[in-house]
């Protein structure tokens, strides 16, 4: 049943931030806003937190505006569409925050604990506080379902690949279990104790589970598992790129960063403490990490370098990269030789992949050579 379209009253917050920099040069701001739950779209512009409210950002957390609303939040990839999943409503935006829609809530006794959705915003999955199942959402969290073959349990943290297909879900005291059709059929994955969030890459290849003492790592779908640095430190949730190279979880300690796959990490002493929320940007190099009782929202950047991907396909040159978390743009050099400096902007827009979170664009052939490079401000 749908409820009526509600004009929320919106407030231009003006956050006071203090700027940290990092070992690894992610620069941090903190902004005063208490914060259970975090979400961006793929180029980081659109940011959203929710705690005592809801703000929601549209120029890389430079301005924000608030509202009353408040629940476990998710976002579209292009951040048009936000879903905030209180209780016993939840409320929808199509228009990255301008007007919202409010629905019933999956359950009106169990507050929601942890959501996330495909790349279009089409399909949302949410896990609640309490022993219960899966919820599903097929038309952006407009209704729900819990026709699946979940387990009724404590389930912790729910991901989604970006084109909704595979679900990753974990329970605290059982493991990680994951659904390869749109959350109608689900197995176990890993078993294990203690779990308190995870993630997963674009195409769910990539998947990382946070533990008390330790962190659980898959490159195969959860077909096989890594410990990452075991009691080094502890977890409460985690966000993934979506190539699955930078990782980042969060702990009772703080907040750490990988930009190996897990091979090393770096503690961010500017991203706060006892943290409850984290999300990151498609490249990896923009962070959100927020906790509640100390009212902090930490804000996180690093300098995005994209590596195109080009592969010639029937007279054509199709190339690909990661959405970035900073303007870029992909310029052209003809001739056979770099010594030329008359690089020129490719004027066609790139085509965001649903399914990867890269930008793709079509190049038609040359008689010639051509060089291609991605350039920032």
């Amino acid at each position: 049943m749908m409820a009526a379209r509600r004009g929320l009253s919106w407030t231009v917050v003006a956050l006071l931030t203090l700027a940290i920099q990092s070992a690894r040069a992610e620069s941090w701001t903190t902004n005063f806003f208490s914060t259970t739950s975090t979400a961006m779209s793929a180029d980081g512009r659109v940011q959203v937190a929710s705690g005592s409210g809801t703000l929601v950002s549209s120029d890389y957390g430079a301005t924000w505006h608030s509202n009353t609303v408040s629940g476990p939040v998710a976002v579209s990839a292009n951040g048009s569409n936000i879903v905030v999943a209180g209780t016993p409503l939840v409320w929808i935006s199509n228009d990255v925050g301008t007007n919202w829609a409010s629905y019933p809530a999956p359950n009106t006794t169990f507050p929601a604990r942890h959501i996330a959705c495909s790349a279009d915003g089409s399909r949302v999955g949410a896990v609640l506080f309490g022993s219960n199942p899966i919820f599903i959402s097929t038309n952006g969290g407009v209704a729900w379902t819990t026709n699946n073959d979940a387990p009724i349990a404590s389930w912790t943290g729910i991901a989604s690949s970006a084109n909704g297909q595979r679900l990753v879900a974990c329970i605290q005291n059982v493991g990680v279990w994951l659904s390869t059709n749109y959350g109608v059929n689900w197995s176990s994955i890993l078993a294990t104790n203690d779990l308190s969030g995870v993630a997963c890459s674009a195409e769910a290849r990539t998947i990382i589970a946070t533990e008390n003492n330790r962190v659980h790592f898959s490159t195969d779908s959860g077909a096989t598992w890594s410990l990452l640095h075991p009691y080094t430190f502890g977890g409460s949730g985690a966000a993934c790129s979506a190539d699955g190279t930078r990782l980042g979880v969060i702990s009772y300690f703080g907040t750490f960063i990988s930009a190996d796959s897990g091979l090393t990490w770096t503690a961010e002493p500017g991203a706060g403490t006892v943290l409850d929320a984290i999300a990151t940007s498609a490249d990896g190099h923009r962070w959100m990490t927020g906790h509640s009782g100390q009212g902090r929202l930490y804000l996180g950047t690093s300098t995005p370098h994209p590596n195109l991907s080009l592969v010639r396909t029937n007279g054509n040159l199709p190339i690909s990269w990661t959405v970035p978390s900073s303007p870029v743009v992909l310029q052209q050099l003809e001739g056979a030789s770099l010594n030329n400096s008359s690089w020129t902007p490719v004027t066609d827009s790139p085509t965001l992949n649903l399914n990867t979170l890269q930008n793709e664009m079509l190049i038609p052939a040359t008689n010639g050579g051509a060089f291609f490079r991605l350039s920032g401000p």
